[in-house]
């Protein structure tokens, strides 16, 4: 699996995507899909300017790992719903207040072909209902999961894991943003 580190090297970098597109002509679309890690490649001119502009190495901006991610997958086993609010417009609606899930990772060329998960949305605020913290468990000793998973890997896995949580509250509950997360492990640590 090759995982780009663009949007790491921005943040650090304190670089814009449009600045980005200004300075290298690089069109949005593919910046956009190596800033979120959902490209299919990247053309070696693409790379090149991108190396240069940065100031950096081909290998600072795309990481390789053997570990492949098959499929992550994401069930919501049950929700708690307040009564109805009333929000600042007066538009009445039913609220969730929690929602529970369980969900697994599929891996390829790791010890374990399986990474079990489980947790809750918690709704943050009445007054912005798409507001939750995120708790979520993974059921693997962390000493475990920091031995066979490196940093960048776990990074990428847990962006690709929150995506799948959230894409799959949406389609049974609507749309919900992220405003903390917490995580635990099956040693608790």
């Amino acid at each position: 699996m090759i995982i780009s580190n663009l949007s790491e090297i921005l943040g650090k970098k304190r670089i814009k995507i449009a600045q980005v597109i200004k300075d290298t002509g690089i069109s949005r679309p593919t910046l956009t899909s190596l800033y979120y890690n959902n490209g299919s490649g990247i053309n070696f001119d693409t790379l090149s300017k991108l190396c240069k502009y940065l100031d950096v190495k081909p290998n600072d901006i795309l990481y390789y790992s053997e570990i492949d991610i098959v499929d992550i997958s994401v069930k919501f086993d049950f929700f708690t719903v307040s009564d109805e609010t009333i929000d600042d417009q007066g538009n009445s609606a039913e609220v969730v207040d929690d929602a529970y899930f369980t969900g697994n990772v599929k891996f390829e060329n790791l010890d374990f072909n399986e990474l079990t998960f489980e947790g809750s949305l918690k709704q943050d605020s009445y007054k912005n209902k798409e507001a939750f913290s995120l708790y979520l468990k993974l059921n693997i000793p962390k000493d475990t999961y920091n031995l066979f998973i490196d940093d960048t890997v776990q990074t990428y896995l847990e962006e690709r894991m929150i995506d799948s949580i959230l894409n799959a509250f949406d389609a049974e509950y609507g749309y919900a943003e992220i405003s903390s997360i917490s995580y635990s492990y099956l040693d608790n640590k």
